[in-house]
């Protein structure tokens, strides 16, 4: 059973910075071949996802404090971003998160399951830059 006292449970948080090089080396892992051209500040969208490191737990920290045996295969059910400004490189954000819900659901193809939701919100300078919604499915 899960840690229903999860709920609203926040994040101790941290920081990202992006860095000139990882950026351009993500550029180009991803078949963008051009370099970071250096009048444009604007890092990679990937970031925002990569700021999942930046809770202040690792993945398998937060599996363990909501109670669940990651031997079970959690999954992946949906991650909503809203960009409300770009990240940019060499500027240093500050992570946050919260757990927002854990539901109890009968799947047809994998049986019980929880989904549990929660948000990462990218702030600058106590200004919110990106947030991002992510649902996982716990197999029971």
């Amino acid at each position: 059973m899960l840690n229903i006292n999860a709920i609203n449970h926040e994040f101790p948080g941290g920081s990202l910075l992006i860095d000139h090089k990882i950026n351009d080396l993500i550029n180009l892992s991803t078949g963008n071949n051009k370099k970071n051209e250096i009048n444009n500040p604007n890092s990679h969208q990937i970031f925002s996802m990569i700021a999942l490191n930046s809770i202040g737990y690792t993945l398998d920290e937060l599996f363990k404090f909501l109670n669940f045996d990651v031997n079970k295969g959690p999954m992946l059910g949906q991650c909503d971003i809203e960009f409300y400004n770009s990240l940019q490189i060499n500027k240093k954000y500050h992570v946050k998160g919260r757990i927002i819900s854990i539901d109890y659901r009968m799947s047809k193809k994998i049986g019980e399951i929880d989904i549990v939701k929660f948000s990462v919100e990218i702030f600058f300078k106590r200004t919110i830059v990106t947030k991002i919604e992510y649902s996982l499915i716990l197999p029971r």
